[in-house]
């Protein structure tokens, strides 16, 4: 799960050119120039000022406001995701406050998306593959001969990033998902092993506490606060709640509506 945040933060800020986040920066370029490598990548004297040549893995300012603006318009269904409207600054153009499921959200679906048409096809292919080869490895159901052909994919992936990011970009993370695809041969499905829904859940115990003095008191609480209110709430009737509200960008003619209500009453009266 971290390896997955980590390397979709390492892209998005490369690739964007984010403050702070950025694997690129003046002092990878001067080790280039030291180590005379990557002459492209070289900084470049204009009289008192030293200045960054642009390169191919990143956007420009003006496309770096499109992307921007396209990942805050973007609408998900409930559960898909967290509102990633809210970590994105188009007028600074920033990306902040995003947590690891936004991240793995971002990469795996919606960053390979958007790149598309504004960076060359020869930075796009190997992004989508390092895309790809998260979608494949967190699949529901993968044979033992699968397993096989991630590992020469991403071994390959992985060398066509060579070709375009500069050096500074491979930190150890960018090299764990090398190993991925036999720690899932051994250890089983990913889903089974990683830590959102515990993270999800310690957030939801974080949030209950009010004296910080007896912290496991407020939590024991406010879970046994929370069980009863959600007890009593299935047998309201005609008041929108948690089991029968519809879905933010829900579409449909009415008929999964009564069909989901009439299971609310179903079971609020079983109880």
């Amino acid at each position: 799960m971290h390896i997955i945040k980590n390397t979709s933060e390492s892209f998005i800020g490369t690739i964007l050119d984010l403050q702070g986040k950025s694997k690129d920066n003046f002092k990878c370029r001067h080790d280039l120039q030291e180590i005379e490598i990557r002459s492209e990548l070289h900084i470049v004297n204009n009289g008192s000022k030293e200045v960054m040549l642009p390169t191919t893995y990143m956007v420009s300012a003006e496309d770096k406001r499109k992307i921007l603006e396209i990942l805050e318009n973007i609408k998900v269904s409930d559960g898909f995701s967290s509102n990633i409207a809210y970590s994105i600054n188009v007028k600074e153009r920033k990306l902040i406050g995003l947590k690891s499921h936004d991240y793995y959200i971002l990469l795996k679906y919606l960053f390979p998306i958007v790149i598309r048409g504004v960076l060359p096809n020869n930075v796009v292919e190997p992004v989508v593959e390092f895309a790809k080869f998260f979608s494949a490895l967190c699949s529901k159901v993968l044979e033992k001969e699968f397993f096989l052909d991630l590992e020469c994919r991403i071994a390959t992936t992985l060398c066509k990033l060579e070709m375009i990011f500069s050096p500074s970009f491979f930190d150890i993370m960018i090299h764990f998902p090398i190993h991925l695809a036999t720690e899932a041969k051994m250890a089983g499905l990913v889903q089974f092993r990683w830590m959102f829904p515990i993270e999800q859940e310690m957030s939801f115990f974080k949030n209950l506490i009010r004296n910080r003095a007896h912290p496991e008191g407020s939590i024991a609480e406010g879970y046994i606060a929370n069980k009863c209110l959600l007890l009593c709430s299935r047998y309201l009737q005609g008041i929108k709640i948690k089991f029968n509200y519809l879905p933010r960008n829900y579409e449909d003619d009415g008929y999964n509506q009564r069909k989901q209500i009439s299971i609310f009453n179903h079971s609020g009266r079983s109880l």
